[in-house]
């Protein structure tokens, strides 16, 4: 018996043994064609699309995403998804960009927007603000102030611009109309910009402040705003008015801008609020209005606090009070958008004894920068291509600056004229630091080496070239050409999760 069950263990074992082998293989397999046809994990090593997702050598952060590379077997890639792609300009790198520009557009930058250009017949352009979804809007704000007890006593909200008396309590401020009307202008224009370092985390802020980078074109002033905060109205109240005022300058054919959110008080505990966008035009004395919405039957009862949020985004007025929604009420320009020259947000109270303000939280939408002699920002996306365009717009290597270089290599590895009829032809991106060693980072192309008196250059599809040459040999023999746009073919799925480091865990937007 002892022999016969012997034997037995000698022909499960192996059977056991070719089980796990293949089970094994099988999962090889499953992760395999998981990686390469359905989904992949990177990790972002740059900034240019933070805070959206972070690649910071200064603050120590490289998030890790997943990739949809079965988004696009069934549909064309979608506006303002962020695609995964390889890199037109050497396609052996994937990068990671926000696709805004789809084929055949003609898409131009002005004033932190993207408009495209519909042209008919050869009459003059209109210009339509490229509108962001709800749901990827909401992921783009970024935060410029929110008001603690510190933050008001700090900045004590420009009282100099004030009407009435206005004063601070304990993390609340208070108002009182002495005649005319209570009124205060809150935050400067110069607050309302793009700084770097609006959206990060607040404990990441100190890293990052590291590596901003510095900026050819300076701080822009960003009208697309959302204001948030809490009021609290009193007895003799009867109307408050919150309004965002824009100047254009007056050499624009529109000159002035208001968004209004006011609330007239009708009879007792109840109000009516209006939603308004007033313009004013070059030659025009007087503001018109251009559209309005109404939100009725607003609870308005001495003590009773109400939200107010009222958003500019995308050439589209919003106002939520009190949990009711008016708008978006979309506006047009006259002529070419501009970029505003001045901005003020106002506080206004008639009648007030003591209206109460609190938790006042202040952001901007993401600004696609422009300006810059690097970025071209008036565009014509060719047919089957799509323009990619960083969420960090101020230090993005993205569709506005991309461009490649060809240069013409003899049998001995030096640089030749262009027009010479000996050697070769050699193209790659470029990304010339013009030979610094200080400022050299893995995308720059070529590499200088100056103690060898060579270049490595790397060309569209990943393979290496060493050339002889100095930078000035570089610099005169070479011509430049866009390349700002990728090809349908290399675009090769969408991210959609962040899944590392833990704190940063959540869909991406």
């Amino acid at each position: 018996m002892a022999k016969h069950a012997e034997e037995k263990e000698t022909h499960i074992l192996p059977r056991t043994l070719r089980e796990q082998i293949e089970a094994f293989a099988m999962a090889i397999l499953l992760a395999v064609g998981l990686k390469y046809f359905l989904i992949e994990a990177y990790e972002i090593p740059t900034p240019s699309m933070q805070p959206t997702m972070m690649g910071s050598k200064a603050a120590g952060v490289h998030d890790r995403i997943l990739v949809n590379k079965a988004a696009y077997l069934l549909r064309d890639p979608t506006r303002w998804d962020i695609s995964i792609f390889r890199y037109p300009l050497n396609r052996s790198q994937n990068y990671v960009k926000r696709l805004v520009g789809l084929p055949g557009e003609h898409l131009k930058i002005i004033g932190g927007n993207v408009y495209r250009l519909l042209e008919e017949n050869g009459k003059p352009a209109l210009f339509e603000c490229l509108r962001k979804p709800a749901h990827i809007q909401e992921g783009l704000w970024r935060t410029i102030y929110r008001s603690t007890e510190e933050e008001l006593e700090k900045d004590r909200l420009n009282m100099r611009l004030s009407k009435g008396r206005w004063e601070i309590e304990g993390g609340s401020v208070f108002c009182e109309d002495t005649g005319q009307s209570a009124s205060i202008e809150f935050m400067t224009a110069n607050e309302l910009v793009n700084h770097y370092l609006h959206g990060y985390p607040k404990d990441l802020q100190q890293r990052m402040a590291r590596g901003v980078p510095s900026s050819s074109t300076g701080p822009k002033l960003v009208p697309d705003l959302r204001w948030s905060f809490k009021v609290t109205p009193d007895a003799s109240v009867t109307e408050l008015r919150f309004s965002q005022h824009e100047d254009y300058g007056v050499q624009a054919q529109l000159t002035k801008r208001r968004i209004t959110l006011r609330i007239v008080k009708t009879d007792e505990g109840k109000a009516v609020a209006y939603l308004e966008v007033f313009e004013l035009a070059r030659g025009i004395k007087q503001e018109r209005l251009v559209a309005n919405e109404t939100i009725q039957d607003i609870r308005f009862e001495p003590g009773q606090e109400i939200s107010v949020v009222l958003t500019r985004v995308d050439d589209q007025a919003i106002a939520v009070l009190a949990g009711k929604r008016a708008g978006p009420i979309p506006f047009t320009w006259v002529g070419e958008p501009q970029p505003a020259l001045n901005l003020a947000f106002k506080l206004v109270a008639k009648s007030a004894k003591r209206v109460r303000y609190r938790e006042f939280h202040v952001e901007r939408d993401l600004y696609y920068t422009s300006g810059d002699p690097r970025y071209r920002t008036d565009v014509k996306v060719p047919k089957d291509h799509y323009w990619m365009l960083g969420d960090n717009s101020q230090n993005s290597a993205d569709g506005r600056a991309w461009e490649s270089f060809t240069v013409r290599i003899g049998d001995d590895g030096r640089l030749l004229p262009l027009n010479s009829k000996a050697g070769k032809e050699l193209s790659g991106g470029n990304r010339y630091a013009q030979g610094n060693p200080d400022i050299i980072d893995p995308d720059e192309n070529p590499v200088f080496i100056p103690n060898l008196e060579k270049f490595v250059i790397t060309d569209l599809y990943g393979g290496e070239h060493v050339v002889h040459g100095l930078p000035r040999d570089f610099e005169n023999l070479r011509r430049l050409e866009p390349g700002l746009f990728v090809e349908r073919k290399y675009i090769i799925g969408k991210a959609f999760t962040v899944f590392w480091p833990w704190y940063d865990i959540g869909l991406i937007r």
